[in-house]
């Protein structure tokens, strides 16, 4: 039958080629004359990983197919990722299929790639470029121009309120506008404004006295002042009363060359005085509250007359009534203050009200503990309640304490406390002065201070410095980028520019050959900074097993010896995994009894195997 079905069928092959070659066909299926002309193939066994596939095509011309094996192996996504300053760069392939991971061609890190950004400078701050790495962010300045400066050159300075520092010491506050920015700009002066108190060791007519100023705030003590001798501050004797003239001489203690010659009512208010004996004093006359002394164009004056002197002091009712007249702080200030009535009349009760002189008048004051002699002055008062200031003298005569003014008209009169401005106002500035030096940018000048009411002026302005930088350049390394430090020497103004990129590290390579187990790389570390990374490497080799064992490491071949303990210890430093299964047990008990008779019973555990570790070199403790 089969001998018979395959000669049949050669017999129709050989029909159908002739057929063919009768009508022009072209050859058949098998002929061997067809130039094939293949599809695109069917994949007929899918390759893996490991395993090959198969794909089957087919002519298109005589349907001949042929089947070509498709490789096993991995599809692998490659993906580049470039060095950045921050990581090396390097090429990672992974399987689409099964995840396998290959990474290669490692780079070492690059230099920072930096954008840049100029920033102009102001009045205020520095101009700058400033470069910012696109990839980590990190970022330097160089400066290329300093802060200008604000220019004030003819502004207008105007005074704020001081501001309080600490304790005594404050800010007198200038403000003016900068003619470029127009910003507002700010002086600041230091002043220490103390309260001092005051103690006074007092002239006399022929030594000199002190003032000590000590601040009842912060203690502090400014220098003694020497008080000149007070031609005033004399201490008189009793005196001697010629009764003939009326005219009493006293003579000093303190320097017996002093006298003074005085038509003397001392314990009257008011009185009538002989024109002989005024001509006579001198013009010099003393009554209980004040002593008067009248120089010579008012005794001219008054023609030789008799006139009668009236010193007097007003009672609260006039006081206040006097008081209502003035201004409220007036008012206030004047508060209990003694106040004095003046009068002087002529001929017929002719009141004289003015004189074509002057009129020196002392009257009694005693000075308040720690207050400063400079503080007092004369408040003359007239009919509508407006006081005049007029400056003062203190002096303390036959140990009490007077104040002495000049005149030219009589009306009410009290001895006042100025303030710091009040006083300043009457008596002047009492200036101390003190030089500021000028520094990089700030003009000198020099400051006047009034140690009274603290009031300020600046004059002798200098120059202002230019900056006179000394450079200090730091090399790059490395690891760190190199600089230079700009430092003034001439105010210690500082900052950090020209900065430059680190230099490339000095790679020293180690190479870690592979073994039978371990892969091998290579090793690049910095001699400078210890900064390392690995590449190039290779896989391990795996033992090649001879006669026996491995022909490199020397590792017993586990697959030749039959000992399973001596393979154990052999293989099992390289092993990944270890684990026993129990396999074939076979256990036996014996039991004997009193009577001698013995059973031995057996255990059998079927289906069970003993095995130790496997990795994937193969099976570790084999045998």
């Amino acid at each position: 039958m089969n001998k018979w079905f395959r000669k049949a069928m050669l017999a129709l092959s050989s029909a159908l080629i002739g057929c063919m070659a009768l009508f022009g066909m072209t050859a058949c299926k098998g002929c061997g004359t067809c130039e094939h002309v293949w599809d695109e193939g069917t994949v007929t066994v899918q390759k893996t990983c490991t395993t090959d596939g198969a794909k089957l095509f087919k002519c298109q011309e005589c349907e001949e197919e042929k089947t070509e094996v498709i490789p096993a192996g991995h599809d692998y996504v490659e993906n580049v990722v470039e060095a950045t300053c921050y990581s090396g760069g390097y090429t990672e392939k992974t399987c689409s299929a099964c995840g396998d991971y290959q990474k290669s061609a490692v780079t070492q890190e690059t230099s920072c790639s930096y954008v840049k950004e100029s920033v102009a400078a102001t009045c205020t701050t520095d101009g700058y470029d400033v470069y910012t790495c696109k990839w980590c962010d990190k970022s330097y300045k160089n400066v290329t121009l300093r802060a200008t400066g604000h220019k004030t050159e003819g502004a207008v300075w105007v005074e704020c309120e001081d501001e309080l520092v600490d304790g005594c010491l404050y800010n007198h506050v200038e403000t003016t506008t900068c003619t470029v920015c127009q910003e507002t700009v700010t002086h600041y002066e230091p002043v220490y404004k103390h309260n001092y108190v005051v103690s006074v060791t007092p002239a006399t007519c022929t030594t000199a006295g002190e003032k000590v100023y000590v601040c009842d705030e912060c203690g502090e003590a400014r220098d003694p002042e020497v008080i000149a001798i007070d031609a005033n501050a004399h201490n008189w004797d009793d005196g001697v009363l010629d009764s003939e003239t009326g005219i009493t001489t006293y003579t000093c203690d303190h320097n017996d060359a002093h006298t003074k010659q005085v038509v003397s009512f001392k314990t009257q208010v008011e009185a009538t005085v002989p024109s002989t004996a005024l001509q006579s004093a001198g013009g010099q006359v003393e009554l209980q509250n004040a002593e008067m002394k009248m120089d010579a164009d008012t005794l001219a004056g008054l023609g030789g007359q008799d006139i009668t002197l009236k010193a007097d002091t007003v009672d609260t009712t006039a006081k206040d009534e006097l008081k209502g007249k003035m201004d409220p702080a007036q008012a206030e200030k004047l508060g209990d203050s003694e106040v004095f009535n003046f009068t002087m009349t002529g001929a017929n009760n002719t009141a004289i009200t003015t004189f074509g002189g002057k009129i020196t008048v002392t009257v009694p004051y005693e000075l308040p503990y720690g207050e400063d002699p400079e503080n007092i002055a004369i408040w003359f008062i007239n009919d509508e309640g407006v006081p005049e200031a007029i400056q003062a003298t203190y002096s303390v005569i036959n140990g009490s304490g007077f104040a002495t003014f000049e005149t030219s008209h009589f009306s009410f009169y009290t001895v006042v406390r100025l303030t710091p401005a009040e006083r300043c106002g009457l008596y002047g500035h009492k200036w101390e002065t003190r030089t500021v030096v000028a520094t990089c940018g700030v003009q000198g000048y020099t400051v006047s201070e009034c140690v009274r009411c603290h009031k300020l002026e600046r004059s002798a302005f200098t120059p202002a410095l230019t900056h006179d930088y000394e450079a200090s350049v730091i090399a790059p390394t490395c690891s760190a980028m190199g600089y230079t430090t700009y430092t003034c020497k001439n105010c210690g103004d500082k900052y950090v520019s020209d900065y430059t990129n680190e230099i490339a590290h000095n790679y020293e390579d180690s190479v870690k050959a592979p073994t039978c187990t371990a892969d091998g790389y290579t090793t690049h570390t910095c001699t400078a900074c210890g900064k390392s990374y690995t590449d190039s490497e290779v896989p391990a080799k795996g033992h090649t097993y001879a006669n026996g064992s491995c022909s490199v490491c020397g590792r017993k071949d586990p697959n030749v010896s039959t000992n399973f303990y001596f393979n154990l210890i052999e293989s099992i430093s390289s092993a990944e995994t270890y684990y026993f299964e129990i396999s074939d047990l076979l256990m036996k008990q014996t039991r004997t009894y009193n009577n001698g008779d013995v059973d031995v019973i057996t255990y059998e555990m079927k289906l069970a195997r003993a095995q130790l570790g496997v990795d994937e070199k193969g099976i570790v403790g084999k045998g």
